[in-house]
């Protein structure tokens, strides 16, 4: 398999499945006491949850199980899930009342752009291209 492939696929992972615990596990989220209670459940069970499928990922691109082109495209796959399921919940937000941030806390805007679609935006484009990569 194409190294480079799997080191971009892997940043990739990093970005959606580890980057979350350091933005989300704090006092602007997971802790926020303004947060309802059933919010910051919601919340540390998402971020968790994108931490355990990032380390399947992982753990399908370094230490293949069968066929190392079937475990990197489930890799791509389980990554483009997590990510696929931001992107659903900020193009529907407007439908259950959802925003990207809040003045009270969350990730910053970077002129204009929320950081969060950013950098989960790359993370998908770096788990594609490594992918593309390993074929």
């Amino acid at each position: 398999m194409e190294l480079t492939g799997l080191v971009l696929m892997s940043v990739g992972a990093v970005m959606y499945g580890i980057l979350p615990l350091f933005a989300d596990l704090n006092k602007t989220h997971a802790t926020n006491p303004q947060w309802p209670p059933h919010a910051r459940f919601h919340v540390v069970n998402q971020v968790l949850t994108g931490f355990l499928i990032a380390v399947i990922s992982l753990y399908l691109i370094w230490l293949p199980v069968g066929e190392a082109r079937t475990s990197v495209a489930l890799a791509l796959v389980l990554g483009l899930s997590v990510i696929g399921g931001f992107f659903a919940s900020m193009v529907f937000r407007n439908f259950y009342g959802g925003a990207l941030g809040d003045k009270r806390g969350g990730i910053a805007k970077y002129r204009n752009l929320d950081l969060n679609a950013v950098s989960f935006g790359l993370s998908g484009l770096l788990l594609l291209s490594g992918w593309g990569l390993t074929l």
